[in-house]
């Protein structure tokens, strides 16, 4: 299981060397099939037919 982080990652930014980030909003209409999107979610490791739990 994956374990939650201790904290933001606006956090972990700031004390990173790459603390300096800008922050751009982009939006992008996508379109996919049911087929795709089963796809997409069965190749997420927490998700897979082996790591489900029955």
């Amino acid at each position: 299981m994956y374990p939650e982080p201790g904290e933001t990652y606006e956090a972990t930014l700031k004390r990173s060397p790459f603390s300096t980030v800008e922050m751009v909003p982009f939006d992008q209409a996508v379109e996919r099939s049911i087929e795709q999107l089963i796809g997409l979610q069965l190749s997420t490791s927490y998700s897979t037919p082996v790591r489900t739990p029955p």
